[in-house]
């Protein structure tokens, strides 16, 4: 993705009477593409609230589904109480019934298979992980034309990176966490479900920090661990998510630094799936190696976030 320019501002004249037949023909010209450039501008945005609606109504119609159908059987009518609410509270088994309605190769029977995660998790953190998996990861990939170019990337990501996930608690909780904040935005249009959803990923942003401050504290002798620096790139995704760059930076320079005392960007592992992640991250975020900070552009991770 291109590096945007902050600091530099082009006031566009619509009118200028007079004038030379060269300027009038440079200002028409620079008319011309502002209007492009506004017009491109406003019809991506356009585009990406639609995929966001898209992506809402897709979450709410297993809802309105089961409701129809206990209707039909004389029981309660969900859809008009709880789930079609605006203002209804949502609950663990209502986000275990929406997120549960899509099957994936990697959770389709397997939701109450414990053992397939490093520690035990609430009913509703396997549609949670498996939203991650079939929304999140397509999502942020969709929106980003340099990882969109990259085939193998949402294969290497649904492989690597999760199987990292299920191998890893704290990791877990930071996936939990990116898969709680995009629930939390599709789902603006009800201020009680995003609230709640918001509070739910900082629970597992409070989770996610402790395991990483453990893991510090635990490497005094030897080296970070692909977790580890891991868990540092989905705090910074999260923070990007938020619209706190600053944050966002220094948690990349704390990930800086540990690659730096491994020995470099070779020594991550995934099958060099890290190493990607991690440059990527770098990169968009204007820190490159002996350069001062640059401006940052909206890094390819964070675009279902409406980054």
């Amino acid at each position: 993705m291109s590096s945007i320019n902050f600091n530099k501002i082009q006031f566009v004249n619509g009118f200028q009477p007079g004038g030379s037949a060269a300027t009038g023909k440079l200002q028409q010209h620079i008319i011309s593409s502002h209007r492009a450039r506004t017009a491109h501008a406003r019809a991506r945005l356009r585009r990406t609230r639609d995929y966001h609606a898209a992506k809402a109504r897709q979450l709410r119609l297993p809802v309105q589904k089961e409701g129809a159908t206990e209707n039909d059987q004389g029981g309660e009518d969900v859809t008009s109480t709880s789930s079609m609410e605006p203002d209804a509270a949502i609950s663990d088994a209502e986000l275990l019934g929406v997120l549960s309605s899509s099957t994936s190769p990697l959770l389709v029977n397997r939701l109450d298979a414990h053992e397939t995660f490093p520690a035990p998790v609430k009913p509703f953190e396997y549609p949670l992980f498996h939203h991650y998996v079939k929304m999140v990861i397509p999502a942020s990939i969709t929106h980003c034309k340099k990882l969109s170019k990259q085939r193998s990337y949402a294969e290497r990501m649904c492989t690597e990176w999760v199987r990292l996930a299920l191998m890893n608690e704290g990791f877990l909780s930071g996936i939990l966490l990116v898969a709680s904040r995009h629930l939390s935005m599709i789902y603006h249009y009800n201020q009680i479900k995003s609230r709640e959803l918001t509070q739910l990923a900082l629970q597992y942003k409070v989770t996610c920090v402790g395991s990483l401050n453990l893991s510090i504290t635990a490497n005094h002798s030897s080296k970070f661990s692909d977790s580890t620096i891991a868990q540092v790139i989905v705090l910074t995704l999260d923070e990007i998510a938020l619209g706190d760059l600053l944050m966002a930076r220094n948690h990349m320079r704390g990930a800086i630094r540990m690659v730096e005392l491994n020995g470099g960007p070779a020594t991550l592992g995934l099958d060099g799936f890290l190493e990607l992640v991690f440059h990527d991250f770098v990169s968009e975020l204007g820190m490159l190696p002996g350069l001062p900070d640059q401006a940052p552009s909206a890094p390819c991770g964070g675009a279902f976030h409406g980054l």
